[in-house]
C-alpha cells in the first residue's frame, strides 16, 4: 500500500498538495488536460521553485475572468463533481471533502446543511485543488494520507465574511 505524509509545519494548502503530488512524477501535461475538462475559467501554472535551499513544484490556479465572488451551495458543488469526467472513486473522495466543508460552514454559521454556502472554499480554484488532489492520489495509487499537526498560529485574513 502506498501512503503519503505531509509535514505541515508551514501549513498545508490545496496548491501545496497539488505541487507535492505532481512532484512525485505525474505528467504535468496530462494533469492539465484532465483539469481542463472541468471547463472552469482557470489556468493552472506549474513551475519549479526553491525555498530555504529545497526545490519543489509550485502550482498556481489563476482565475481568468471572474469579477465577482462566486457563492456555491452543496447542490451546486455536488452537481459539478458528479457531472465531471473523473472516476467514481475521485468523485466520491471529492464529495466527502466538500461535504465536510459544508457541514463545518453550516455549524459555525448556524445554518442548515442545505442552506449553507461556501465562498472561497467552493470557488473554482478550490474545485481544482480538491478534484486535482483526489485525481493525482488515485493515479499515483496512494491509499492513505497522513499529516503532521497543523501549525495554526494567529492573525487575521481578509475573506468575504
Amino acid at each position: 500500500m502506498k501512503f503519503i505524509y505531509f509535514d505541515a509545519c508551514a501549513g498545508l494548502s490545496g496548491d501545496m498538495i497539488l505541487g507535492a503530488l505532481l512532484d512525485l512524477g505525474f505528467p504535468v501535461a496530462q494533469f492539465k488536460r484532465k483539469i481542463a475538462e472541468l471547463k472552469l475559467p482557470v489556468s493552472v501554472e506549474i513551475r519549479e521553485t526553491k525555498r530555504a535551499g529545497l526545490r519543489g513544484l509550485k502550482v498556481d490556479v489563476k482565475l481568468r475572468s471572474q469579477k465577482t465572488h462566486l457563492t456555491r451551495r452543496w447542490q451546486d458543488v455536488e452537481a459539478l463533481i458528479k457531472e465531471s469526467s473523473f472516476s467514481a472513486a475521485v468523485k466520491k473522495n471529492a464529495l466527502a471533502i466538500f461535504r465536510t466543508l459544508f457541514a463545518a460552514e453550516a455549524r459555525v454559521h448556524g445554518h442548515s446543511f442545505e442552506t449553507a454556502h461556501l465562498h472561497e472554499a467552493a470557488a473554482d480554484d478550490a474545485l481544482v485543488d480538491v478534484l486535482g488532489s483526489c485525481y493525482l492520489a488515485e493515479k499515483l495509487n496512494i491509499r492513505r494520507v497522513y499529516s503532521s499537526p497543523l501549525n495554526v498560529g494567529r492573525g487575521w485574513v481578509r475573506t468575504s465574511h
